[in-house]
C-alpha cells in the first residue's frame, strides 16, 4: 500500500536514507492514512543519532526540542518536522515519563514502546508498510489494543488511560476486552498526571462523535475528572442513573461537537442533582459551573463561555423579535444560537412535545440570522449615540450612562424610536431631566462629583504609617497541600518589614493564633473576615491631602473576574479596614485591583489594556469611562496604557509584574531576551511604549531594564516569576528571589536595584511559595501612607 505523504516529509526521509540511515513515518498520521482521515501532523522515526540528524541537516534551520528524548525539529519550507532517534524506554517511577532512555538500531525496539497497536504502525516508501503488531488488523476491526501487557502500558503512562478513551470516542473504537479492565483498575494512576495534561485530552475526548459510550462504560475514569459526577456513580443500580443520567448523555451526544457546547450540557444537567449543591439556582449552577472549569484549567475564554450558556439556558422559548434583540444584546447573537442549540439537543431526547418546541428554536435561531443580515439595531453599540454623547450632555461617568444607552435601546428595538443621533439626544436629555425632577439629584454620581479634588493617590516610595497583609485562606489555595510553607513565606514577609515599619495582619478569627505563633510578637493582627490572601487588590487604595488628611478608595472587587468564588468577604475588606482605622471611605462603582495600577505621586499612572478594559471587570464601561473614574479618584492627569502584562500572569496581566516606577520619570521594566519566550513580543511591545510617552509633567521616561529570570515551571504550570513585583518600604524595599538557576538573575536584580536606591537597604525574600500561589510580595501587601 502507497501512502501520500506531503513533500517536506518525503524529502526528510530521503536526505536520511541517502546517508545511509533507516527513517519511517510512524504513528498517528499512519494510522489516520489507514483510517482514511486528514493528518497534519507527521513524525519521523530513525537510526540516527541526534547529533547525526543535525549535522545531516545543518542546511535547515534546526531546533534542540527534546534532544535529551532524542527528539530534533527540523524546519523545511517554513514546516515544522519533528525527527526522533528509535528508542528504549527505562521505569516511568512517576507514571508520566521514562527515568531514562537509550538508544537502539532496531525498529523494531522503537515501535514495541508505543501505546496501541494501531500507533505502532511505520511507512517509507522503500519498505512500505511495518507492522510487527498487527495493527492494520486492529484498525479494521476498530479495535483499541495496547502493544503488549495493558497493565505494564498504563503503568508507564497514566495518561495512555485517557488517550484510549479519546480514540475511542473520536473514532467510534473499542476498548479491547483486557485493556478496558486495566483501565477500570489502574485509574488510580491519574492522580500522578498534571491538571493541565489530563484537561487536554478530556477535551478532545467530550468532544467525540461517540462521547455516548465513554460516559456509560468508563464513568468512573470520568470522576476523577469532574468528581461532580460522584453522585451518579453511586446511584448507578438505581433511579437516578437509568431516568436522569442515560438521558444528560444522550443530549450530550446531540450536542455539536464544540467544546463549550459539551461542557455547557454535560455540567448544566449534572450538577442539579449533586447532593451538595442541590436546590441551586440556574446562576449558582453557572458559578458552580465556572468553578469546576478552573479547577480543571480550561482556558478563560471557554470559562465564559460556558458560564453565561448555564446562566442563560433556561430563557424563555419565544419567537418575538423584541425579545430576542433583547437577548442579543445581553449575550451576543452567538452565544444565544449556542443555548438555542443546547435547548435543541435536550428538546430532542425525552419529551412528548418535542416538535412543537424544536420547531420554535429553529424559528428563534432564523430570527437571529435575519436580524444580523438585515444590520438591525440589537446592542448598544449599535446605537446612533455613544456614551461620549452622554457624558458631553451632562451625564457624569457612571453607571448612570449605561441605565440610559440601555433605555434607549429599548426605545430603538421596541420600534418607539428611530435609531437617530438627534432623536436618541432628546430622548436622553428626558430621561436626565426626569432622574433629577425625581431624585433631586443624578444618582450614581455621588463618587465622581463629591469633593476631592485635593487629595491625591502618593508613591508607594513615600513613607507608610503601616503595611497590611492577609493571612492565607487554606480552602482558597490552589494548591493546598503547601499551606505551611506559604504561610512561612508570608511570615517572612511581614516580620521583615515589620522591622522597618508596622504591619497589621488581617487574619479571619480561626487562624488568629495560628498567624501570631508565625509572625511573632512584632506584627499585630486584627480580624477581618476574608475569603483570600491578596490584599493589594482587595484592600483600600489610600490618598492624601497635602494638609495631611487622609482618605481610602474602596473599589469593587469582583476576584480576577469571577475567577475564584466566592469572594463576597473579600469585597468587604477594605471598607472594615477603613471604619477600624476611622480614615473616610470615597466609594467607586468599579472593579480595579491594586496591582492593576502603579503611580509616580505627581499625576502619572501605569497601566496594562489586557487587565483594565477585561469585559471580566467593568464590561458596561468604556475606555474613557474606566478613566474618567480613575482620574477623578486618585487625582491623575496622565494615563499611561501598555498593552499586556507578563504571558500566563492569571491577574490577567497586572502591571506591578511587568513595569512600575521608582521616581518620577524613571521606569524600571522586567524585559526578556529569549524571542521564543512569548514574553519577548509583550516586554518589547511595552517598552517601545514607554520610550515613547511622556509623564504627567511632560518629561520623557527614561527607562531601565530589569533581566527576567529563568522560566520555571509547577506541575506542569508556568509560573509567574518578577522581579518588579518588589515592595518599597520605609528606607528599604523587600525584593522577591528564585535561587537555583535564577540565582545569576537574582543577584542583577539586586544590584540593579542598588543603583537604583543607594540609600535604601535591600531586604531578599525567597518567594517560590507565594509564586507557586499565583502571586508576590507585592500582591500580599498594601501600604497606608504617613500623614
Amino acid at each position: 500500500m502507497k501512502i501520500d505523504l506531503p513533500n517536506q516529509i518525503r524529502e526528510a526521509l530521503k536526505i536520511i536514507h541517502k546517508r545511509g540511515y533507516e527513517s519511517f513515518v510512524v504513528g498517528g498520521c499512519i494510522r489516520d492514512a489507514l483510517i482514511g482521515v486528514d493528518t497534519h501532523d507527521y513524525d519521523i522515526t530513525t537510526n540516527a543519532r541526534p547529533t547525526i540528524i543535525m549535522d545531516i541537516f545543518k542546511e535547515y534551520r534546526v531546533l534542540q526540542t527534546g534532544i535529551v528524548h532524542g527528539t530534533i525539529t527540523v524546519i523545511m519550507e517554513d514546516i515544522p518536522v519533528e525527527i526522533t532517534t528509535y528508542r528504549i524506554e527505562g521505569i516511568y517511577s512517576d507514571n508520566r515519563r521514562p527515568d531514562k532512555i537509550l538508544f537502539t538500531q532496531k525498529i523494531k525496539d522503537d515501535l514495541k514502546r508505543r501505546d496501541f497497536t494501531m500507533n505502532a504502525i511505520a511507512y517509507n516508501e522503500e519498505s512500505g508498510i511495518v507492522d510487527l503488531f498487527n495493527g492494520q488488523v486492529d484498525i479494521e476491526n476498530k479495535i483499541i489494543r495496547c502493544v503488549g501487557d495493558p497493565d505494564k502500558r498504563f503503568e508507564e503512562d497514566a495518561l495512555r488511560i485517557l488517550r484510549a478513551l479519546r480514540f475511542s470516542s473520536t473514532l467510534g473504537f473499542s476498548i479491547e476486552v483486557q485493556a478496558s479492565k486495566s483501565i477500570h483498575d489502574r485509574k488510580e494512576l491519574l492522580n500522578n498526571i498534571s491538571i493541565e495534561r489530563i484537561t487536554s485530552e478530556f477535551s478532545k475526548m467530550i468532544c467525540g462523535e461517540y462521547i455516548g459510550k465513554i460516559l456509560i462504560d468508563f464513568f468512573d475514569i470520568i470522576e476523577f475528572i469532574i468528581p461532580n459526577l460522584l453522585p451518579f456513580i453511586e446511584s448507578s443500580q438505581h433511579y437516578n442513573y437509568d431516568k436522569k443520567f442515560r438521558p444528560t448523555v444522550k443530549s450530550i451526544v446531540n450536542t455539536p461537537g464544540i467544546l463549550h457546547l459539551r461542557l455547557a450540557m454535560l455540567l448544566n444537567n449534572i450538577i442539579p442533582y449533586h447532593a451538595s449543591v442541590s436546590k441551586l439556582s440556574q446562576e449558582d449552577i453557572a458559578k458552580e459551573a465556572k468553578q469546576i472549569l478552573i479547577k480543571l484549567r480550561i482556558d478563560k475564554d471557554t470559562i465564559q463561555r460556558v458560564y453565561t450558556l448555564v446562566k442563560y439556558y433556561n430563557l424563555e422559548i419565544e419567537v418575538n423579535e423584541y425579545y430576542i434583540k433583547r437577548f442579543m444584546n445581553i449575550l451576543t447573537p452567538e452565544a444565544l444560537k449556542d443555548i438555542l442549540q443546547l435547548r435543541k439537543a435536550n428538546e430532542s431526547y425525552g419529551n412528548t412535545n418535542e416538535f412543537s418546541v424544536i420547531d420554535k428554536i429553529e424559528q428563534m435561531i432564523l430570527t437571529v440570522d435575519k436580524i444580523l443580515l438585515e444590520e438591525d439595531c440589537y446592542s448598544i453599540k449599535d446605537l446612533a449615540l455613544k456614551g461620549e454623547d452622554l457624558l458631553a450632555i451632562g451625564v457624569p461617568p457612571s453607571k448612570l450612562v449605561g441605565d440610559i444607552l440601555d433605555y434607549l435601546l429599548d426605545k430603538v428595538i421596541s420600534n418607539e424610536t428611530e435609531n437617530e443621533r438627534s432623536q436618541l439626544i432628546d430622548l436622553a436629555k428626558k430621561y436626565l431631566w426626569r432622574k433629577v425632577n425625581d431624585e433631586g439629584h443624578i444618582r450614581g454620581s455621588e463618587s465622581i462629583m463629591n469633593d476631592n479634588k485635593d487629595f491625591f493617590m502618593p508613591a508607594e516610595w513615600e513613607e507608610h504609617e503601616r503595611t497590611f497583609i492577609e493571612w492565607p485562606v487554606k480552602e482558597a489555595m490552589v494548591w493546598s497541600e503547601n499551606y505551611l510553607d506559604l504561610c512561612t513565606g508570608y511570615s517572612e514577609v511581614a516580620r521583615k518589614i515589620a522591622s522597618y515599619e508596622p504591619v497589621t495582619m488581617i487574619v479571619n478569627e480561626e487562624t488568629q493564633i495560628e498567624a501570631q505563633r508565625f509572625c511573632g510578637k512584632s506584627v499585630e493582627t486584627l480580624v477581618v473576615s476574608h475569603n483570600d490572601a491578596w490584599i493589594r487588590d482587595n484592600g483600600p487604595t489610600f490618598v492624601v491631602a497635602n494638609d495631611k488628611r487622609i482618605k481610602g478608595v474602596n473599589w469593587k472587587f469582583n476576584a480576577w473576574g469571577e475567577k475564584y468564588l466566592p469572594y463576597d468577604l473579600d469585597d468587604a475588606v477594605a471598607p472594615k479596614i477603613l471604619e477600624h482605622y476611622n480614615v473616610p471611605r470615597i466609594n467607586v462603582p468599579i472593579v480595579l485591583e491594586g496591582g492593576s495600577i502603579h503611580v509616580d505621586g505627581e499625576g502619572t499612572l501605569i497601566t496594562t489594556e489586557e487587565c483594565l478594559l477585561n469585559p471580566n471587570r467593568n464590561p458596561d464601561l468604556t475606555r474613557g469611562e474606566i478613566e474618567e473614574h480613575v482620574k477623578k479618584n486618585l487625582n491623575i492627569s496622565k494615563i499611561i496604557w501598555l498593552k499586556r502584562g507578563l504571558f500566563g500572569d492569571e491577574t490577567d496581566g497586572h502591571i506591578d509584574n511587568i513595569a512600575c516606577f521608582a521616581r518620577p520619570g524613571l521606569v524600571l521594566i522586567q524585559t526578556c531576551q529569549d524571542v521564543q519566550d512569548p514574553n519577548y513580543e509583550i516586554t518589547k511591545e511595552c517598552l517601545e511604549i514607554l520610550k515613547n510617552s511622556t509623564d504627567a509633567k511632560g518629561r520623557k521616561l527614561e527607562i531601565i531594564e530589569i533581566p527576567q529570570p529563568p522560566i520555571r515551571f509547577y506541575k506542569d504550570i508556568r509560573l509567574t516569576l518578577s522581579y518588579i513585583n518588589f515592595y518599597f518600604i520605609n528606607k528599604s524595599l523587600i525584593l522577591p528571589i528564585f535561587g537555583g538557576d535564577a540565582e545569576e538573575t537574582d543577584k542583577q536584580a539586586e544590584a540593579i536595584l542598588q543603583r537604583v536606591f543607594p540609600d535604601r537597604t535591600i531586604e531578599k525574600v525567597y518567594s517560590m511559595s507565594l509564586i507557586k500561589e499565583g502571586g508576590n510580595v507585592h500582591c500580599i501587601t498594601q501600604q497606608m501612607p504617613r500623614v
